[in-house]
């Protein structure tokens, strides 16, 4: 059986002016309020169930996973 899941992870977040993300151009970097290394949060279906650190693969970005957190 397949049950479909939303799977989401978030990098981080920040704050931008409409200005300032009205000027955004293709290489521009935006500062997140999470440093490399720290953990992220892996969402299921709104949910947290994991916690993983972001990689680089082949040029793209991943998440390995570093803890399952058991069902509640």
């Amino acid at each position: 059986m397949e049950a479909r899941v939303d799977l989401e992870v978030m990098l981080g977040k920040t704050f931008l002016t409409l200005r300032h993300l009205k000027n955004l151009k293709v290489g521009s970097h935006i500062t997140l309020d999470k440093f490399a290394g720290e953990p992220l949060d892996v969402k299921a279906n709104g949910e947290i169930v994991a916690q993983g650190e972001a990689v680089e693969i082949d040029e793209n970005l991943g998440v390995r996973i570093t803890d399952v957190l058991d069902e509640k």
